[in-house]
């Protein structure tokens, strides 16, 4: 089984992707349907905790900043911790994204599949990020 800090970080760079579609106008949404639900489940999250809820807004406000896709994934790993619900729900989210060719993953790494005029997510290994614009 997958250790929880990973599927987090996978969650937060799913989530950073979609920031930066958002952000970039006019550009058509490529993530699939699964990775969508991924995001919702993040921000949805962030409405019932404050700590998500923050690194939520940080990442919304900077997606290509890696510290802050590194502290929503720390974030969202505490929460799976703390809360088996949450850390089944995450499980279930990462993994249907993963079949629906959103992400795939190694030990300690991910990266997220998708063009986007205007910038580009990948994580790759432990907690190093290339999130270009």
């Amino acid at each position: 089984m997958e250790p929880l800090s990973a599927l987090a970080a996978t969650a937060a760079a799913v989530f950073a992707k979609r920031a930066v579609e958002e952000a970039a106008a006019g550009t058509a949404k490529t993530l699939p349907a699964a990775a969508g639900r991924l995001v919702d489940w993040v921000r949805q999250l962030g409405q019932r905790n404050r700590e998500a809820a923050a690194a939520v807004v940080m990442v919304e406000a900077d997606p290509a900043d890696p510290a802050r896709v590194d502290l929503l994934g720390k974030t969202l790993g505490a929460g799976a911790a703390r809360d088996p619900g949450v850390a089944s729900e995450l499980r279930a989210l990462v993994e249907a994204a993963r079949q629906a060719g959103a992400v795939s993953s190694s030990s300690g790494g991910a990266h997220v599949h998708g063009n986007v005029t205007g910038g580009q997510v990948t994580l790759v290994g432990r907690d190093q990020y290339n999130l270009g614009r």
